[in-house]
């Protein structure tokens, strides 16, 4: 039997679909943890090293994504100035206090609330289909800024949609259109997993021989999805972003209460 990484090759194959499909998802309207976590599962490391292991592969995967967006000149970095130290703090705060409060009881809140994101952008044929964006006055940005922190701390904190929230927050906080709300995303979520990463490091819940090897899958559905929304645009983005939204709020659901039947 071949065993690489300590993984035989059928679990090894399984892995590297799940860890590329999660970049390429991720890019293009968040949600890769869906198929990451469970791939890094699958390697039997403990729990909260899979969630330290994860952090370290979406956060090159986003990072790879943040500089496809980047190189055609999709976000925003004059408002991104602003925004992106909220997330950090926030993605910080939330690691902090997850040490002292247990995150279950978001389980039951947070599906319903995507559930409302993706119903709202179905039902709302025109939103994000254009970009009106223009840099927003003092009070939109400081809004902006107070909605960035919130959701990098819900990241620091849980996690699961955090990519949705931050689409929609900019779509109606902003008036960008989906590419630029996806491009501006990738690097608000890339400060927020590299905020929670470092404090997974610290703790020594990171496991580097498979983190890096999850990595390369990663990145590499990172670079083809940032590729197909850049070239397809909203048309692409949108829908894509919808069921996503759907397919996390249905499993988180299904996870808390239709599982434990």
């Amino acid at each position: 039997m071949v065993i690489i990484f300590g993984l035989d090759l059928s679990t090894l194959i399984i892995f590297a679909f799940l860890l590329f499909s999660a970049g390429f998802v991720d890019a293009i309207g968040g949600g890769g943890g869906l198929l990451s976590v469970p791939g890094f599962l699958l390697t039997g490391l403990p729990i909260h090293t899979v969630f330290g292991t994860n952090k370290f592969a979406a956060s090159i995967g986003t990072g790879t994504s943040f500089l496809q967006f980047l190189k055609h000149n999709k976000m925003h970095l004059n408002l991104l100035k602003y925004l992106a130290p909220m997330s950090f703090l926030g993605a910080i705060s939330g690691v902090l206090f997850l040490q002292f409060i247990n995150p279950n009881f978001l389980k039951t809140i947070i599906p319903f609330l995507i559930l409302i994101v993706g119903s709202y952008t179905l039902f709302n044929k025109s939103l994000g289909n254009e970009s009106k964006y223009k840099h927003p006055n003092k009070n939109i940005l400081i809004k902006g800024m107070i909605f960035t922190f919130i959701i990098g701390f819900y990241d620091g904190f849980f996690g699961p949609g955090t990519g949705s929230f931050f689409i929609l927050m900019l779509i109606k906080t902003f008036d960008v259109d989906f590419v630029e709300a996806a491009g501006n995303t990738k690097m608000l979520n890339l400060i927020s997993n590299v905020a929670s990463l470092i404090i997974f490091i610290f703790k020594g819940q990171v496991f580097f021989p498979l983190a890096i090897l999850g990595s390369i899958f990663n990145l590499t559905g990172a670079f083809l999805g940032s590729h197909f929304a850049i070239k397809k645009g909203t048309t692409f983005i949108k829908p894509v972003f919808i069921s996503i939204s759907f397919i996390v709020a249905f499993k988180m659901l299904y996870e808390q209460f239709i599982s434990k039947i």
